[in-house]
């Protein structure tokens, strides 16, 4: 019996948790189905981890479009698939004339999606697949008023018992992993480090540097605290797991830029490493029942000592803290021995 044929269509494949998705989909599905995956927009050659992998793995079945969009009307016709995975609503990157074309009322193909996006408005969905397989509840809860089946299908968690190290070490590393952008927040996971400096405990960021988010990232660059590490994007980020007494995500966003299910939280809980993170409104409470995460709270004296103490750290002094919250910066500290 030949295998049904999907055909997964994403916006990029810019490294990041959406394309992780994907990635995880063609590794658990390639040896049930015949897949392509088309890549709408390519964005820089500097950001590919996951782009590369998926070439792997399915060679000259991954597609990218260039200049002309159409193009992919053409790829299906060819392929002639029985499923079509949307990895993103179209209304978020896909022309009306092609979307119109894609999703006519006499396709042949059933069409699955699902968004990595929680700011999305309701009101604008005007085109429906067949069904929905959202990544968190929270979009359940946001489109349960839409005529379409839906269901939630989460990134996996896999508990690696074994595999973290028992080492003696100099310093404690705190690791943050994640695009630099003011929805990660690493200035203020930067300001944390900065009062810090005097323990012995490293912060290591890992995360590319888009320069469609230079604005955010240079400045943060140019002070530096010598308690942090930059190391750019990673191919081995599980190495950074394994070794982290900490994981930090420090990440708060905006009601026009939300997180939607990172799946950084979900890597550090399938490594048991201890977290800090925020319980924001879109995790539902997700996080309470898994033992390794804490929660951060809009008080930075109170974060701070949250790590010292997570940490066991030798703390020798005491410190007082002024915090400017409208401007989310440490404007002061003032250390007595």
């Amino acid at each position: 019996m030949s295998r049904k044929r999907l055909a997964i269509i994403s916006p990029h494949f810019s490294t990041g948790g959406a394309p992780q998705v994907t990635l995880n989909k063609v590794e658990l599905l390639k040896d049930h189905y015949d897949i392509i995956v088309v890549e709408y927009a390519f964005l820089a050659w500097n950001y590919v981890v996951q782009r590369n992998k998926v070439i792997d793995i399915l060679g000259d079945k991954f597609y990218s479009l260039g200049d002309n969009k159409h193009e992919l009307l053409d790829i299906l016709d060819l392929f002639n698939p029985d499923v079509v995975s949307m990895e993103e609503f179209p209304e978020m990157f896909m022309d009306d004339m092609l979307t119109r074309e894609l999703y006519r009322e006499d396709r042949s193909y059933r069409i699955i999606e699902t968004t990595h996006d929680s700011s999305f408005n309701p009101e604008h969905k005007k085109w429906m697949p067949d069904k929905f397989v959202f990544v968190s509840a929270y979009n359940i809860l946001k489109y349960s008023h839409l005529d379409v089946p839906m269901k939630v299908i989460e990134y996996p968690v896999n508990l690696k018992t074994d595999e973290r190290p028992k080492k003696v070490k100099q310093y404690l590393d705190i690791c943050i992993v994640g695009l630099w952008t003011p929805r990660k927040n690493q200035a203020y996971a930067i300001e944390l480090a900065r009062q810090l400096e005097d323990y012995n405990v490293k912060f290591h960021f890992i995360g590319n540097h888009a320069d469609n988010f230079r604005y955010y990232w240079e400045p943060i660059m140019k002070e530096f605290p010598s308690n942090c590490k930059w190391w750019n994007e990673r191919t081995d980020v599980e190495n950074f797991y394994q070794a982290a007494d900490l994981f930090l995500f420090t990440s708060k966003g905006s009601n026009t830029d939300k997180e939607t299910m990172p799946l950084v939280i979900r890597e550090a809980i399938s490594w048991q490493v201890p977290s800090l993170i925020y319980n924001l409104p879109v995790y539902l409470d997700y996080f309470n029942t898994y033992k390794n995460i804490s929660y951060l709270k809009d008080d930075v004296v109170y974060n701070i000592d949250k790590i010292i103490k997570q940490l066991n750290l030798n703390n020798k002094m005491n410190f007082t803290v002024r915090y400017d919250k409208s401007d989310n910066k440490i404007l002061y500290t003032s250390f007595e021995t």
